[in-house]
């Protein structure tokens, strides 16, 4: 199992629960942070940033997708594509890129969340690489600080009954499916040991599993002939 984040996707795109073979290209991935910076009065940057409860990572972020494709040539995937766009309701995507939760320790506490849900272990791609596996990394001091020395966990995934235990020293259980709170997908994360009493002491690496909507299909070109043109820009909701 690599704890290193490999380059590019190396696998189809999970789209609206079923595997799409033909992915886009190129396709845009855009991060936007929830916070707001304000220069005071003594030239320094004040940060802030929302508080929606205990054990959320300490960036939370939404994701906007950018999906071109220049042609799709198979009919089941134009439909599927076209129905999708068509639905009243959020449909999942998955990319096969990780994403990084951060959370600060204080020496006691035990049990966190993720701000996503996770894609493995609930879809199974064409191949799954070592380095697609959720990791769970200690720090026993703020990550960043060259004293501090990485303590790698080992991550167990569990039903959400099953959260109900008690981890062994060492383990770090992850809830599989994740559940709703507030009307946005979270994941429990369960530890056996508490992280150190430090900022930025405890890094969870995984999957994500985006619930997403539609946020402007692009126009279509018909001028080459047999050319099937597709295109979303899709915003993260749940």
């Amino acid at each position: 199992m690599s704890d290193e984040q490999e380059p590019g996707i190396r696998t189809s795109l999970w789209i609206g629960n079923r595997l799409v073979f033909r992915g886009p290209a190129p396709l845009g991935l855009t991060p936007k942070r929830f916070e707001e910076r304000t220069r005071v009065s003594n030239l320094g940057l004040r940060v802030d940033r929302p508080y929606l409860g205990d054990g959320l990572p300490n960036i939370r972020s939404r994701h906007e997708l950018s999906l071109p494709w220049r042609t799709v040539q198979e009919p089941s995937v134009i439909q599927h594509l076209d129905i999708l766009t068509n639905t009243g309701q959020p449909f999942d995507i998955g990319i096969w890129k990780h994403v990084y939760d951060v959370f600060d320790g204080d020496g006691s506490t035990k049990t966190f969340y993720l701000q996503r849900r996770q894609i493995l272990p609930n879809v199974t791609p064409p191949t799954t690489f070592p380095s697609y596996e959720t990791q769970a990394i200690f720090y026993d001091g703020p990550y960043g600080d060259p004293a501090s020395t990485a303590d790698p966990q080992t991550v167990v995934q569990k039903t959400t009954a099953e959260m109900s235990g008690t981890p062994s020293s060492g383990e770090v259980w992850i809830e599989k499916t994740g559940h709703r709170s507030g009307g946005l997908w979270v994941s429990t994360v369960k530890c056996g040991d508490a992280p150190a009493d430090a900022f930025d002491s405890f890094v969870v690496s995984y999957m994500p599993l985006y619930s997403v909507v539609i946020e402007q299909e692009q126009p279509r070109s018909y001028v080459e002939g047999l050319v099937e043109p597709r295109g979303w820009v899709l915003t993260e909701v749940g």
